[in-house]
């Protein structure tokens, strides 16, 4: 039993020991949005989509569509139905199909040696990127209309939960990985091979208008060209472009990509076809289609084999998609697209706050009730001397 003595010098340890402890948790822990962020707007099965993600889709969209059409683009009905259908046929996207096939495989995003190495990404940006001011990091969520949750979710997906799929279907011999079967997939229809044009508004210094009129511009200018001049084009509209190019394009595997990224490329049938522009990752861009360089391909074959197995994966999300029904809750239909309940990224942190006062409190409490009541040896062994 320790001694009340000891307790007295080792409680203040305690306390600062815990105070540390949650200080550091305050600082690049989870921050708690609104407690809307967790409602339910739609069920696929028994996948529950939360309002967080509902936001996020519908912000960014009407954003979007008030750059290109101005800001009374909703005074016109058809462009509400727009956004409406557009936030539909989206709220259950790859991501969320990627959930469900990890969850399939033994594999949460939520928790887990996965949730950790998510963890170890937001340490790492908030020092790169934010140096460590939460402020910055919390109002750079809010400017992106998303929660800690939603972006931790993001990452989650796209970073570590495909490698951890693979790596699960590449084990149980899911994946056929012989080079013979490799070289089919890339010579197949679920590879491609394209070069792209990317506008970004901020790092090009240009309001969102004028980075879309430039995206269409040097669009309209490469599809105008003859078709064999039409490489020659698009090399020249590259130059505008903060798209990293080596000069080879991108070969990319079916599923690889971002969804609208991967539809607008594997549309485009015949080579030195150009797609339209598209709104993507905060800029504006459009891809054209070139042959597949065998040169190329011999010399990165490992690295294009590793990007095959994309496909298998795609295949099982596409799956999920393809066969989702979604289902709005009560709150999800009565929700109002144009006037939705704005979410705070750090709307819950005086939840966090309490915990932490609550916590201290406690401890406290019990390190006074241990010092008070506990037997003081000292004392006694005092007492038994006196008594001799």
């Amino acid at each position: 039993m320790m001694p009340r003595k000891f307790l007295r010098y080792f409680a203040p340890v305690m306390l600062m020991a815990l105070l540390l402890s949650l200080g550091g948790c305050a600082a690049n822990g989870e921050l708690r949005a609104n407690a809307k962020a967790d409602n339910t707007v739609a069920v696929v099965g028994d996948y529950e989509i939360p309002y967080e993600n509902l936001y996020f889709l519908a912000m960014n969209q009407i954003a979007d569509m008030k750059a290109v059409y101005g800001e009374a683009v909703f005074d016109d009905p058809a462009k509400v139905a727009e956004l409406k259908t557009f936030v539909a046929e989206n709220l259950f996207s790859y991501t969320e199909a990627m959930i469900l096939v990890g969850l399939d495989y033994g594999i949460d995003v939520e928790g887990g040696d996965l949730a950790d190495e998510v963890q170890s990404s937001v340490d790492t940006m908030m020092q790169n990127q934010f140096e460590n001011d939460r402020q910055a990091y919390i109002d750079m969520l809010n400017k992106g209309y998303m929660t800690d949750h939603y972006l931790r979710t993001y990452l989650a997906v796209s970073e570590y939960l495909t490698e951890d799929i693979l790596q699960k279907m590449l084990t149980s011999g899911e994946i056929d990985n012989s080079d013979a079967h490799a070289r089919e997939l890339i010579y197949g229809e679920n590879f491609t091979h394209v070069y792209q044009v990317f506008i970004d508004p901020t790092l090009s210094r240009l309001t969102d208008e004028q980075a879309l009129a430039r995206a269409e511009q040097l669009r309209a200018q490469v599809a105008a060209t003859a078709t064999e001049e039409r490489m020659s084009a698009m090399r020249t509209a590259i130059q505008y472009s903060l798209a990293m190019d080596d000069g080879s394009g991108l070969y990319i595997a079916r599923g690889e990509m971002d969804r609208e990224f991967d539809a607008a490329a594997f549309a485009l049938d015949e080579n030195y076809g150009v797609s339209e522009v598209m709104a993507l990752n905060g800029g504006y861009c459009f891809v054209m289609r070139a042959p597949l360089d065998d040169t190329y391909v011999s010399a990165h074959f490992e690295e294009l084999k590793q990007k095959s197995y994309y496909v298998y994966l795609n295949q099982k999300a596409e799956a999920y998609i393809n066969g989702a029904t979604l289902e709005w809750t009560e709150f999800g239909a009565e929700l109002d697209l144009l006037n939705l309940p704005v979410l705070e990224a750090d709307g819950g942190e005086w939840v966090n706050t309490l915990i932490a006062a609550l916590i201290i409190g406690a401890v406290v409490i019990v390190i006074a009730l241990l010092v008070k009541f506990l037997p003081d040896k000292d004392k006694k062994k005092s007492k038994k001397k006196a008594k001799k």
